[in-house]
């Protein structure tokens, strides 16, 4: 990882200006085309999560966000392996995955990392800690935390409900 490149871990400050705001609209957006590319593919990522997020400076203003680490990405129909072993992150990771459902994953399956993401951004805390599946599986089943948006943030109208 050269200079130009490290983790999007947290990469905001505690006070958000408009610029900075339509900057992680922007990374948010890259995110997704990304995700759209391997999905319409026919792969998915199965780890999205802050640290395979990888931020270049594309000049002075601009910066890109690329996904990283495809280790346990998948075809959406593909190989039939065994799914009793829990690969990835479990904070970020949707009940389906928790469960070895194979049958169910889908594009859902990493759009719900998406929403962890958006979530920590926000928040400063992912909406489900546990680190354990079984923990994790049974945090999913309970209400979500209170969407409390750091001091200084701005949410768009109805981002608590898209999450």
């Amino acid at each position: 990882m050269g200079a130009e490149e490290r983790p999007a871990a947290d990469p905001v400050a505690q006070t958000v200006s408009p610029a900075v705001e339509r900057q992680l609209l922007d990374l948010l957006y890259d995110l997704l085309a990304a995700l759209g590319a391997l999905h319409s593919r026919g792969l998915l990522h199965l780890d999205v999560k802050m640290s395979n997020l990888l931020l270049h400076r594309n000049g002075p203003r601009r910066r890109i966000l690329w996904l990283a680490d495809m280790g346990i990405a998948r075809a959406v129909h593909g190989d039939t392996e065994d799914d009793s072993v829990v690969l990835g992150t479990v904070s970020y990771m949707p009940s389906e995955r928790l469960m070895g459902q194979r049958h169910l994953w889908g594009p859902s399956t990493d759009l719900f990392s998406t929403g962890a993401i958006v979530w920590r951004l926000m928040t400063g805390n992912l909406p489900f800690t546990a680190k354990d599946p079984s923990a994790a599986l049974t945090s999913r089943r309970r209400p979500l935390p209170p969407f409390q948006i750091r001091p200084g943030y701005l949410a768009p109208p109805g981002l608590e409900d898209v999450l």
